[in-house]
């Protein structure tokens, strides 16, 4: 096996600050390589295929799991997605969620239910 040299990727997080503190948080969630995996863009308007919808009912069940997220606006490309989400304190007694936690759970979900005996919807490498 070759040796592979991986990039060297930079945080874009903000040292030092405590990602499960209460506050609006934007997120841009991108496709593995950026795969047009969610759909195309037909006059100016976003058409989600099967994995695109996917990915929008996961987004918005994520309060069912978090009770303590609070969804805003969001909006899913063919090659990423970007939403805000309200994280609000725990209740006494509940663990705190952290932003990464949400994500991370999120991500996990979409990819599970696509990966889950369904055909991969025909993916296009836009350009670079």
């Amino acid at each position: 096996m070759k040796n592979v040299v991986l990039p060297n990727r930079q945080s874009i997080r903000m040292k030092g600050w405590d990602y499960t503190s209460p506050g609006c948080y934007f997120v841009t969630i991108n496709t593995h390589a950026a795969w047009a995996l969610f759909g195309v863009i037909v006059n100016g308007k976003m058409v989600l295929n099967e994995a695109g919808q996917i990915a929008e009912e996961c987004w918005q069940k994520i309060p069912e799991h978090f009770p303590m997220i609070a969804l805003d606006e969001f909006v899913i490309m063919p090659t990423h997605m970007h939403g805000v989400l309200h994280l609000h304190r725990a209740g006494a007694g509940k663990r705190a969620v952290s932003l990464g936690d949400v994500v991370g759970a999120y991500k996990a979900a979409v990819s599970r239910i696509i990966g889950r005996g369904r055909q991969l919807p025909t993916r296009t490498k836009l350009p670079t």
